[in-house]
């Protein structure tokens, strides 16, 4: 300790100097900081689910899709005047830098097809066939598209249950550009904005947008509010600092020197190229709190030794001394306890416990070293130490006061108020719910815009983001094979029934509506028959482009749709869809689950 003080207090002035410098390096070096927004750091990638959303996240839309809502304020969505709202919407967003080109799923887009008996079979054909031009469309054509919607199945999926908004849908790729660079989230959540939402609504009009991707850019320009509240907190702390020591220089030299660590981290986060999340600004916040909160200990023993008539140099030294043990194994604590959250398996979770980490051993530096050396240089006239004296024993005579809390009786009653109130938050605790409990995204407030239209979306369609999608690994042909699509419709069934579960949508649902339509429309026939070559009847209708099932039928997913995603609810399904699946074993078919936004979640 001796050697440390000695070497630190004799070259106080070039130490200073050098972490003055380092720091506004750090500071140049934060100019390119970038948030990091990837999906994929958010998951638990070892996890069996995420395996699965990962393994098909090119095939099965769902992990990270966006859902436009165009909302027809005046009416119904048939009209020739809406409909071509809808067309141009359409177009602006296949055309959207990042967005999957063959996702984009509206009524205009030729991947949605309705079915109907024809002379030799039953044929699948677009919803808007090519006849019809959006900027020449005529009522009856609008008409006959109403018709064809309602017969096809689509409301509640394309269109709303009240036929007042109209849906499109898109997959947001992972690699997008002519040099395969990462998409940019927060460029596509822009781009929704200003190309979609801003561009097409009006008094007419209303636009919804929900998604990973929107709310990821929400979550991205709401943190740059930060700077707003970083200056709140200053001041609140500048004024709390000045309150307690009544020294203007200590007060600057004291946030001073726990902002300059805030500036050292994030300039080792640029340069390192570590991530950093919207949602893990927070850790800068605490980094700077930490600091004031071992800045004041630094204070509070520089003043005493300055009232006792030492030197500012061995008022410094004496709390230096006193606090460097202390104080390091004070940070040390709090730097296991973020770094713990290493152990969290989700790569986004370990990235800030790195950042957190780091941000508390710079603390050693700013707070235990930088502090004291500064303060050394504050000079106290006669006025200011009598001022800090009485300070002193007004604070003493303070605690002496509450110290009385001490003794037996007042000591029995502190006890018990605690005991109450920890039996009152045991038995409150009962009823904490895991996962969210309302459409949207708690980290936005309630009345942001992500969250209306989450609310608006899932009350007005069938489909919303809590989609919980198993995905069926059949053998080739599988669309003919009936021992394989009957085990695949009796797995929708289960899971249809269960508390919870909106709706079920799969391949042999689709055959049975189309085969039934070949029996000139009648509820009886609508079955899988086991004949492969009538089984061909239904199936071969349904085109690959659906999402039902892939080129070869090899991949038959399941998509079950849930009323919300509450932790009881996802285990519910999965407990279900797993207890399912081991209890109807057959070769060659394996399902995996699971996709969708409920299966992340889950």
């Amino acid at each position: 300790m001796d050697g440390i003080e000695r070497v630190l207090f004799r070259f106080r002035g070039a130490i200073l100097v050098l972490l003055v410098f380092l720091t506004a390096l750090a500071a140049w070096g934060t100019v390119p900081l970038k948030l990091d927004a990837d999906l994929v750091k958010q998951l638990p990638t070892d996890q069996p689910y995420i395996q699965t959303a990962l393994d098909y996240r090119d095939k099965i839309a769902g992990l990270n899709s966006v859902q436009i809502v165009v909302e027809n304020r005046d009416g119904d969505i048939w009209t020739p005047a809406f409909l071509k709202t809808l067309y141009d919407i359409t177009q602006d967003t296949f055309y959207l830098p990042g967005v999957a080109r063959t996702s984009v799923t509206s009524m205009w887009t030729p991947n949605t097809q309705i079915y109907e008996a024809t002379e030799n079979a039953v044929e699948g054909r677009n919803l808007i066939t090519d006849d019809v031009h959006a900027d020449a469309i005529t009522e009856a054509q609008v008409a006959r598209i109403r018709d064809d919607a309602f017969k096809g199945g689509l409301r509640g999926r394309l269109f709303s249950l009240d036929s007042k908004a109209a849906m499109i849908q898109a997959s947001i790729q992972d690699i997008s550009g002519d040099k395969g660079e990462k998409t940019d989230l927060f460029v596509v959540a822009r781009d929704l904005e200003t190309k979609i939402r801003q561009k097409y609504e009006n008094a007419h009009i209303t636009i919804r947008i929900i998604g990973f991707t929107k709310f990821i850019g929400d979550i991205g320009d709401e943190a740059r509010d930060v700077i707003t509240f970083f200056v709140i907190a200053l001041i609140l702390t500048a004024l709390a600092l000045w309150f307690y020591s009544r020294s203007i220089a200590l007060t600057a030299l004291t946030i001073f020197s726990s902002a300059a660590s805030v500036v050292w981290l994030l300039g080792i986060v640029t340069y390192f190229h570590l991530s950093l999340n919207p949602l893990g600004l927070i850790v800068p916040f605490l980094v700077y709190a930490i600091g004031i909160s071992h800045g004041v200990q630094q204070i509070n023993l520089f003043l005493v030794a300055t009232v006792r008539g030492h030197t500012p140099v061995e008022a410094a030294q004496r709390a230096f001394r006193r606090l460097l043990v202390p104080g390091f194994f004070s940070l040390l604590t709090v730097a296991a306890g973020f770094a713990a959250m290493l152990i969290v398996p989700i790569p986004l979770i370990r990235d800030l416990a790195v950042i957190a980490t780091i941000g508390i051993g710079l603390k050693l530096v700013s707070n235990l070293i930088m502090l004291p050396l500064l303060a050394s240089y504050v000079r106290f006239g006669a006025g200011e130490i009598a001022q800090q004296k009485a300070l002193f024993e007004a604070r003493q005579q303070f605690m002496a006061a509450i110290s009385q809390d001490a003794h037996p009786v007042g000591a029995t009653i502190i006890v018990l108020l605690s005991l109450g109130l920890a039996a009152f938050a045991l038995f409150e605790a009962q009823q904490t719910q895991i996962g969210h409990l309302k459409p949207g995204a708690p980290e936005l407030w309630s009345g942001a815009r992500y969250n209306v239209d989450a609310v608006a979306t899932a009350k007005s369609f069938d489909l919303d983001l809590d989609s919980f999608v198993i995905v069926g690994v059949t053998p080739a042909d599988a669309c003919v094979n009936y021992p394989v699509l009957a085990l695949i419709e009796r797995f929708g069934v289960a899971m249809r029934a269960l508390p919870g579960v909106k709706s079920v949508i799969s391949f042999p649902e689709a055959s049975r509506f189309v085969y039934s339509i070949v029996q000139e429309g009648n509820l009886k026939w609508r079955v899988l028959p086991q004949s492969a070559d009538t089984l061909s009847i239904g199936t071969t209708a349904i085109s690959d482009t659906t999402g039902l099932r892939n080129s070869d039928c090899t991949l038959l997913p399941i998509a079950v749709y849930l009323t919300d995603h509450r932790d009881a609810t996802l285990r519910r399904v999965s407990a279900a869809a797993e207890a399912f699946i081991a209890a109807n074993k057959m070769p060659d078919v394996t399902f995996r689950l699971a996709t969708g936004n409920g299966g992340v979640l889950a």
